[in-house]
């Protein structure tokens, strides 16, 4: 007799349940990638600004957040929704550790 676990409203074969929850854990951190690329990218924006000499209205820190939260989550979750398989999503996780570690790079060298 198989034993059966629902989740999110799907009925799923324990046998089956070990492959989903590697999958969901592999998109969990893929997006948490993501969510440090953007709050890394924010970083960098206004270390720039204030390295200039530009002072950063609460207004501007809005709308950089805002802009870089939508273009990098449009991007990169274009990239996740087309990885289609481990090698790929792989792939794209690598991608976005190197991405992180270019601005980690250029933050240190601002500072």
């Amino acid at each position: 007799m198989k034993k059966w676990l629902k989740i999110s409203g799907a009925l799923l074969p324990l046998v089956a349940l070990p492959a989903t929850v590697v999958a969901c854990n592999a998109n969990k951190t893929t997006e948490d990638k993501i969510d440090k690329l953007i709050n890394l990218a924010v970083e960098f924006s206004f270390k720039s600004f204030e390295k200039s000499g530009n002072p950063v209205s609460e207004e501007i820190k809005k709308q950089t957040i805002e802009q870089t939260k939508n273009i990098i989550k449009s991007y990169w979750k274009k990239q996740l929704d087309s990885a289609t398989t481990p090698e790929a999503k792989e792939k794209l996780n690598k991608e976005l550790d190197k991405a992180i570690k270019e601005i980690e790079d250029k933050i240190k060298e601002l500072n």
